[in-house]
């Protein structure tokens, strides 16, 4: 069985974003190798991704597959952000899926994704979880069941479905 992992806000290439979120990197190098490097050590190349966009500001379909090779997983499933306006065809070929918006069902869970947060979603009083990215950990009106997972909020981590599950719970 593949894990499921959820993530947003890489902004991988992308230098402004270091000092508009205070992020601890000298450099968009470091910064772009360490996530890399933290995003290898909890993804295999036996695991399905959720990125809820913001991926990357390289939109260029050479360095968008190199980065990608760097990457451990099985499936790539992008949700598109802000950034990925300028993605030119050719660059949404190389993931597994690319939508808007996604619902899912894991383990009897329902799950909605979007880059934006929601303020109301498919069966959002049944305990339907909202995933979303875009805020940078800046949304003080988290509703119940609704969860930033950006880089930002998770120590540059991705998050697995356990982990947000406990989350949640603890946030009720």
């Amino acid at each position: 069985m593949s894990n499921y992992f959820f993530t947003s806000d890489h902004h991988f290439y992308h230098t402004n974003i270091i000092s508009h979120c205070n992020r601890p990197f000298s450099n968009v190098q470091e910064m772009n190798d360490e996530m890399i490097k933290r995003w290898n050590e909890k993804i295999t190349k036996k695991d399905t991704v959720y990125n809820l966009g913001d991926f990357s500001w390289a939109h260029s379909n050479l360095v968008m597959k190199e980065l990608l090779l760097k990457l451990n997983y099985k499936e790539f499933h992008l949700i598109l952000g802000n950034h990925e306006r300028k993605m030119k065809n050719k660059e949404r070929e190389l993931f597994t899926s690319i939508s808007f918006f996604k619902e899912i069902k894991l383990y009897k869970q329902n799950i909605v994704m979007c880059h934006y947060p929601l303020n109301a979603w498919y069966k959002d009083h049944y305990g339907t979880w909202d995933l979303h990215g875009h805020s940078h950990g800046k949304n003080s009106n988290t509703l119940e069941n609704q969860l930033d997972v950006g880089v930002d909020c998770h120590n540059f981590y991705p998050l697995d479905y356990e982990e947000i599950k406990e989350i949640i719970e603890k946030m009720k």
